[in-house]
This record gives structure tokens, sequence and C-alpha cells, in this order.
């Protein structure tokens, strides 16, 4: 299955061909139903055939998407669409997040341990010895400032061994996934590069469309964890 997300965050309808189905699991020849993932939940939506809508209700890459009835068969071609108000606030969310991760490591090599998006709200949990609620309100400012510099947001693909020899693509505890060939994002370019990681959700093409960040709430989370809760308006 080609994934389409990887290429234009934006693609809303596309038409395409059921590649296997079985029940209400299917695979499609081109799909830009994003299957939930690094902290990003999934895509929902819409596929229709002959008149009939069928709701996706989760889609994974184990499973493949997953309709909420059965009734699609192999070879049956499609017209599929975005819930597209609730995608695009995750990709709000999800460039926003990348700019706080990107203030927090240049400030203080703090990494990421973990993160969840979500339209409502969404967290990042940072290696943080101390809570320091001064500190993470400046990250907050810092992180507003830049998203008013509409700032493109690009990517690129690189294999793993060059991503492996630069240091600062690595902002997660885990390291860097585990595949052959990484998509590299990139937040401004040149002297303004703000952030540059190896990312395979879907994102903003400007800061500028991130809106403002607000944060909601800090929890400690463990010895040297600090949950933070935010959202964009």
């Amino acid at each position: 299955m080609k994934n389409l997300y990887l290429i234009d965050s934006y693609l809303k309808e596309w038409t395409t061909k059921v590649e296997s189905a079985d029940g209400r699991f299917l695979t499609l020849r081109e799909s830009a139903f994003y299957p939930a993932g690094g902290g990003q939940p999934c895509d929902k939506g819409v596929i229709a055939c002959s008149g009939k809508a069928y709701r996706v209700s989760d889609v994974s890459k184990k499973n493949g998407i997953q309709l909420d009835e059965e009734g699609l068969h192999a070879g049956d071609s499609v017209q599929c669409a975005l819930d597209w108000e609730r995608r695009y606030m995750l990709m709000r969310m999800h460039t926003a997040a990348h700019i706080l991760i990107a203030v927090m490591y240049r400030d203080g090599k703090v990494l990421v341990t973990g993160n969840q998006l979500d339209a409502e709200k969404s967290r990042i949990d940072f290696s943080l010895e101390e809570m320091d609620r001064q500190k993470i309100d400046e990250c907050f400012g810092k992180a507003n400032d830049i998203a008013k510099w509409n700032l493109p947001v690009t990517f690129a693909f690189m294999e793993r061994e060059d991503a492996e020899k630069i240091p600062h693509l690595q902002k997660l505890a885990a390291g860097l996934p585990n595949i052959d060939e990484l998509r590299i994002l990139s937040i401004g370019e040149g002297s303004e590069m703000v952030d540059e990681q190896a990312d395979g959700g879907t994102h903003v093409r400007s800061t500028a469309e991130i809106g403002e960040i607000k944060l909601l709430s800090v929890e400690n989370k463990g010895r040297s964890n600090r949950r933070v809760y935010y959202k964009v308006e």
C-alpha cells in the first residue's frame, strides 16, 4: 500500500482500489489515512463505493483500515475522504510539538520520553530532573515566538546510517526509529533552522498555521519525568 500522507499531508480526497479485504478490514492501493503511531492517533474518514459510504473507525500498520461494517471487496473502486477538520488540528498539534521539543532540547539537551497527540489537547513527556515551571513557561514563550515567524516545514529522506551520524536528529530518549530509510522533517532553513528530526507523521506547511500554543498543565510522572499538556488555538 502506497502511503500518500508521507508525501502530501494536505491530500483530503482521492480515488483508488481496494487491494485486499477481510470482513471489516481492508488495505488500499494508495492511502492517505494515517495509521496510529509515533504518538499520533489514526485518521478517521469515509470510504465510498457504488453510492454507499463506510466509516473508517481505525487504521493501524498491523491490521490496515477498519470499517464500521462489511461490504467492500478486493478490486472495488472507491472514493476516500479524510475527516479533515480533525486531521488538520492534529497537524497543527504535531508541528507545535516539534517546536516545543526543539526549544527544550536547545535550552538544556532535554529529551522526549513519550508523547500523545489529540485534537482537544496533547501531551509531551520530558526527561527533567526537577519540576521547573518557570523554565517550561519560558520555553512555551519561545515556541510561540518561533511559530509566528512563518517558517517553512519541509521533509527529505535519509538513510539510517547517515542519520546516526547527526546527533541533533535524535531527540527521543529511545533513539531513532528502527527502519532503513528515515523521513527527516525540517522546520525553517539555513540560519533560521529551528528543528530537524526523524518523523513519519503529518504536519502543516508553515509554522504560521499553528496558532497560539497554550500550556495547560505540568505533572510529575516519575523521578525525572515531567508531563506537559498543551493545546493550540
